[in-house]
């Protein structure tokens, strides 16, 4: 089953136009004056009260902002990580990552993820959903797994990023040194689905779990998950090994759905 083109487009714009809420401007501003307006802590705090010092005054917030985070101790730092997925129309999705070290009072603020607008279409139309709220377990599954998948395609030098999801998987560029993935496309891989080369990296991951609905849709219990089975995958070949073409920079295939749309008759007369 398929959802028509043009109605994916226009119900994911219509998503991302009507909600505002969502827009990253607006997160980066309210996250920058969570962390500025934070008092500096006592300097006779040890490790336990600072991070109970962080929570209250930093993560909680956050946490009214959406975001979701946590505190840990390092050796000699302790540090606060909170993420959020944000979007627009012109940007999609964007995930916006807030790194802050607790000892050096230092925050560092990163882009890693993006999700065009095109390929929430495209997952829209290939999966057959007729609303974001029916993407929202592929949503997740892409978000929760990409961050493991870009520390194992830093270490073995990727040059194209791919994220498995159920269905299919999304893929696109790398950008920054590994250190930003661009999700361009979805490409579907269904059981009746021609054969593709994208076969050889999505047949290496087992099909999601069969969890409860709130585990499907939530970003963490994907990305423990995926961690798990990215150390059983890779501990005794690399991924790069076994799909070559990662290698490559990625570059756009045939599509065939948007071929037929440019060549319909009726194109002109379609919004």
């Amino acid at each position: 089953m398929f959802t028509n083109e043009r109605v994916a487009r226009s119900r994911t714009r219509t998503f991302l136009s009507e909600r505002p809420d969502l827009d990253p401007a607006r997160f980066k501003q309210e996250i920058q004056r969570v962390v500025e307006g934070v008092p500096p802590p006592p300097n006779v705090l040890d490790r336990e009260a600072l991070h109970r010092y962080a929570i209250d005054h930093i993560l909680l917030p956050l946490e009214t902002l959406g975001m979701s985070g946590y505190v840990y101790a390092d050796r000699d730092e302790s540090s606060l990580v909170a993420s959020i997925v944000a979007g627009n129309v012109d940007a999609g999705f964007h995930w916006l990552h807030l790194v802050g070290q607790l000892i050096a009072n230092r925050y560092t603020f990163y882009e890693p993820l993006t999700m065009s607008r095109h390929a929430i279409e495209r997952c829209m139309q290939r999966t057959g959903s007729l609303t974001l709220e029916d993407m929202h377990e592929y949503l997740c599954q892409a978000f929760g797994s990409a961050i493991p998948l870009m520390t194992v395609a830093r270490r073995e030098h990727w040059q194209q990023c791919a994220v498995p999801v159920r269905d299919g998987l999304f893929v696109g560029s790398i950008g920054n040194g590994g250190a930003a993935w661009h999700m361009d496309t979805f490409i579907a891989r269904k059981a009746h689905a021609q054969g593709s080369r994208w076969d050889r990296f999505k047949n290496l991951f087992p099909p999601f779990p069969d969890w409860s609905r709130d585990e499907r849709r939530n970003i963490e219990v994907v990305g423990r998950w995926m961690n798990a089975e990215l150390r059983r995958i890779t501990a005794h070949a690399t991924i790069v090994s076994r799909v070559s073409f990662l290698k490559r920079p990625h570059m756009p295939g045939f599509d065939r759905n948007a071929a037929a749309w440019e060549l319909a008759p009726s194109k002109a007369k379609r919004p």
